[in-house]
């Protein structure tokens, strides 16, 4: 029950996000990618010029445009470099350094960062995706990036940070075959079999793709034909279903604990055999010492030059100063067992790590202190239809969506303007111009 609530859950969200302007923005932008790459004219239009004898070619000038900022986005390559704190960090930063260029390499990213590019020339909005392939490199896993098409992202509506920091959710949404996710994740094919959708799968296109005169947004759908199926492998037809996939921060409660570590009976017994040894050391130098200086008394006083009553005193002296030297260096040993034995360290550990280390009654008698607080975690789920396939939660170094977006006029909301939407009414125009300009040249001659 609480994975089908789940799955609802996600379900809401994507209707919620899915609002008109959302809507309205995926279809201006949609139509502005389709004008950049010369796809201007329906074929409602196309069959009334052709009908009234007017050209129906058109003259893009958005394309040089796009083309252009292409190449001054992309002319020169990324390059990864990671920066050491201080001196001692300059080994540790080169090899962040090739790690990040090794993934990139890996994942092509010169390409994927060139079409994300367009995009986000094209449809206001481009994307690049850190993942991890689990099965790659013989099932050690590999780090790899992906490029999403925009349009599959929803992101939350209230979100007003560039990054989408301050997003609640971020949700991904694709329309595929059974046959192709049983493909993609093998280990749940009993789940994708059980797996149903009760909206229809159908995806979204442009008015004027479509022909419809009002230029308004609606979703494809022939009554003629099987929209909601594919065909698989064996050339049978195949279900299409929804698969999400909801990237959302949420808060796990960490323990940073305070505790005394107990000292190791070898290391305390190698301190205090080299304290005697040390001790012994020391009192025999202090008693050749003590007889060295004794001779010398005593021949000061055979001389004369010392009273016998100075020679008591001075030896005195010098016995109660190589006793107070002896019992200084002793403290000496002592205080260095005693640091051994109350050293204490700190471990941040989530409640459930924690719970379980007290059950073992030695951590509980040396624990010190501990402190309470909670650390922002990412959490991926999967669904296809309205069953959960699995979820995760990432790392504790991983404290913001692994999704990159690249906008070219950022509007404060998840929803920027491109470079081609301003240009449609100017291409129009032309296209307008150009048709008339040689529908009357031709009626002239």
């Amino acid at each position: 029950m609480a994975k089908k609530k789940k799955a609802d859950i996600i379900r809401r969200l994507f209707n919620l996000s899915n609002n008109w302007t959302r809507k309205q923005w995926e279809y201006i932008n949609q139509k502005g990618y389709e004008f950049a790459h010369d796809e201007q004219l329906s074929q409602d239009e196309k069959n009334s010029l052709e009908e009234q004898g007017m050209p129906t070619f058109t003259i893009n000038r958005i394309m040089p445009v796009v083309e252009m900022l292409n190449f001054y986005a992309t002319a020169q390559q990324p390059r990864w470099q990671a920066i050491g704190v201080e001196g001692s960090d300059i080994d540790v930063a080169a090899v962040y350094s090739d790690l990040s260029d090794y993934i990139w390499n890996l994942s092509d990213g010169n390409t994927l960062y060139s079409n994300a590019i367009n995009d986000c020339i094209t449809k206001g909005l481009g994307y690049l995706l850190v993942s991890v392939d689990k099965d790659a490199d013989n099932g050690m896993g590999e780090v790899k990036i992906q490029q999403p098409e925009p349009f599959d992202l929803y992101v939350d509506p209230k979100s007003r940070d560039m990054l989408f920091k301050d997003a609640a959710f971020i949700l991904v949404r694709k329309v595929l075959p059974k046959n192709h996710l049983i493909k993609l994740f093998p280990q749940y094919k009993a789940k994708i079999n059980k797996a149903s959708s009760d909206e229809r799968s159908q995806r979204s296109w442009s008015a004027r793709a479509m022909g419809d005169a009002e230029h308004k947004l609606f979703m494809y759908n022939d009554a003629n034909e099987n929209t909601n199926f594919a065909v698989d492998e064996k050339g049978e037809m195949d279900q299409l279903i929804e698969f999400f996939e909801l990237y959302e921060k949420v808060k796990v409660k960490y323990i940073n604990a305070f505790y005394r570590i107990p000292p190791d009976e070898k290391v305390l017994a190698q301190i205090k055999q080299q304290c005697d040894v040390m001790m012994k050391e020391m009192e025999a130098e202090q008693q050749v010492q003590l007889l060295e200086q004794q001779q010398q008394m005593e021949a000061a006083v055979q001389g004369g030059k010392m009273l016998p009553e100075r020679y008591e005193l001075e030896m005195q002296k010098a016995q109660e100063m190589m006793q107070s030297q002896l019992e200084g260096y002793y403290q000496q040993c002592m205080s260095q067992l005693q640091m051994e034995q109350s050293k204490i360290e700190n471990r941040v550990l989530t409640e459930k790590e924690f719970n379980l280390l007290m059950e073992d009654e030695t951590f509980a008698q040396n624990l010190v202190d501990q402190v309470e607080f909670f650390g922002t975690r990412i959490k991926q789920t999967c669904v296809a239809g309205d069953q959960v396939l699995y979820e995760e939660i990432f790392p504790s170094n991983v404290t913001e969506y692994p999704i990159v977006p690249f906008h070219f006029k950022w509007t404060g909301t998840p929803f920027p303007i491109s470079a081609v939407s301003p240009l449609v009414g100017k291409q129009q125009e032309i296209n307008k111009a150009h048709q008339i300009m040689v529908h009357n040249a031709s009626l002239g001659s």
